[in-house]
């Protein structure tokens, strides 16, 4: 799975070394996206895993 949080910091630190300025926004905002579809798939998984009741079928 990518890591762009990780990547963001590593450019970061490594762009404090070498004195050169590089935009880690592109990375920030992927690392959102990437943590926001985690966090939905598991809601979709947590509910798909939920024992339904045969009542529920009929609802």
């Amino acid at each position: 799975m990518p890591d762009a949080r990780a990547a963001a910091m590593l450019i970061e630190r490594i762009s404090k070394i070498i004195h050169i300025n590089i935009d880690i926004e592109p990375l920030h905002r992927e690392a959102e996206r990437i943590e926001a579809r985690i966090r939905s798939l598991r809601e979709q998984s947590k509910a798909a895993t939920q024992p339904s009741t045969f009542q529920d079928m009929y609802i």
